[in-house]
């Protein structure tokens, strides 16, 4: 499956979604550090690089695996990955992200994903 991983994820307006942006001093100045998109590459990355109590079981192969993912997924942009890899992507994106992120990156990962039924019920939804 090729994935285009340069798009960038918005919001619920559509807007892209920014990072960063933290104020920084320098030289006694206040100074705005810019704000950048949050591409579903940088997602896929943060997540696949991400330290968590999840992370720390897996063996070292499994690290290096997603360590090696997330660099063809910055390297290349546009990567073409097996069925099992984008799995990975989502089970790993849904870890660290909040439910807007965790949609939008899912979208583009699977496009079957994309719409919700309004009509499960939420129990159903929250497992």
């Amino acid at each position: 499956m090729n994935i285009d991983f340069t798009k960038i994820l918005t919001d619920l307006d559509d807007e892209p979604i920014l990072r960063g942006g933290e104020d920084e001093v320098v030289n006694g100045k206040l100074k705005e550090t810019s704000k950048e998109p949050i591409t579903l590459a940088i997602a896929c990355e943060t997540a696949l690089l991400a330290n968590t109590a999840e992370t720390q079981k897996l063996s070292g192969d499994a690290k290096v695996h997603r360590a090696v993912l997330a660099h063809d997924i910055h390297r290349k942009g546009k990567v073409d990955i097996i069925a099992e890899d984008v799995t990975l992507l989502k089970n790993v994106i849904s870890e660290i992200y909040a439910p807007l992120i965790v949609w939008r990156a899912h979208a583009l990962l699977d496009p079957k994903v994309t719409e919700v039924k309004h009509e499960a019920s939420p129990a159903s939804i929250e497992r």
